[in-house]
């Protein structure tokens, strides 16, 4: 459905996206999983020719994408951001119908559609298709927004770190939101995360980036048991929850803190928090270059979110 070849991405002397080679299958559910800066998202909007690449070539249904006229390809290519973008002056039903109408879909088909997209996730049409986005939660508005993609029946979805900005509660109903919609209509959906839980949960397959590399594509299965690398490794093992907090299997909190790799490693301080936690799997302490420097070891962490988890309940 969508290939890759050779594609490079580059903004004066950075490149963002290094010689990546791909094939994502029709019907896949395809997770890009890595840290901010790996090329994820700038991979994505290639694909929609809303960036453009240095060299090499994106393949969609087999032709490139610069062959096919702009509107034509995106009307095909249904589109979820983390900032949700409802028209605020249109209505639940109206925001769904949009692309089916530009497509100039019969009205009665339209209208259909967009009963039928409410009902599938627990929004009653009757009481949801005449209300404004005002009127709607954060997560309601990001499940009218999934529906908007979904509506004129695209090929393929792109969702772009759609479900960060939300409570851990909503992202775990979004989740099995996408998992039940792609298991009814079995489109084509490539997915962006920074969160490997969130891979794991949703990708028949994994490709995980780095700087700009796609270091390896499998399922969650296999990459759990054969990673690459150290850094697939310890990215695998290491997630953590919109807030911060550590979000592991128990089977995996068991094995925190001992190490496989004695000694210590230095992160620089700009490196996010998953990346220590990451190091910590697998060294016994992380020095973090800063200034001043300072050092952690997995034991502190775990004593540190103890005392939090106890402090919440007081």
């Amino acid at each position: 459905m969508i290939t890759f070849n050779h594609l490079t991405k580059q903004y004066d002397d950075t490149t963002v996206v290094d010689d990546l080679n791909l094939d994502i299958n029709e019907g896949e559910l395809f997770v890009l999983v890595g840290t901010s800066g790996s090329g994820k998202t700038t991979t994505l909007k290639m694909i929609n020719r809303l960036i453009t690449p240095t060299s090499g070539q994106v393949l969609f249904a087999k032709q490139p994408v610069e062959s096919y006229p702009v509107r034509e390809l995106r009307y095909n290519i249904g589109y979820v951001l983390q900032q949700i973008a409802l028209f605020p002056t249109m209505t639940v039903g109206q925001n769904i119908a949009l692309i089916p109408e530009l497509k100039h879909w019969p009205k009665a088909k339209v209208h259909k559609r967009v009963n039928e997209l409410l009902d599938s996730v627990d929004l009653p049409h009757e009481q949801y298709r005449h209300r404004y986005p005002k009127e709607l939660s954060g997560g309601e508005q990001q499940r009218i927004g999934i529906l908007r993609a979904l509506a004129s029946q695209p090929q393929v979805i792109l969702m772009d770190e759609p479900f960060s900005a939300l409570d851990p509660i909503s992202r775990t109903q979004l989740q099995d939101l996408v998992l039940k919609l792609h298991d009814k209509y079995h489109q084509t959906v490539v997915f962006v995360t920074h969160d490997m839980a969130e891979a794991v949960k949703l990708g028949d397959r994994i490709g995980v980036m780095s700087h700009g590399k796609l270091l390896q594509v499998d399922t969650p299965e296999a990459i759990q048991t054969n990673p690459v690398d150290e850094f697939v490794s310890s990215f695998f093992a290491s997630t953590t929850n919109s807030d911060g907090i550590l979000e592991q299997p128990a089977r995996e909190l068991k094995t925190f803190g001992k190490a496989t790799i004695s000694g210590t490693v230095s992160v620089k301080s700009e490196q996010p928090i998953e990346t220590v936690i990451a190091q910590l799997q697998v060294h016994e302490r992380v020095n973090v270059t800063s200034d001043p420097a300072f050092s952690v070891s997995a034991a502190e962490v775990l004593q540190y979110l103890n005392e939090r988890l106890v402090a919440d309940k007081q």
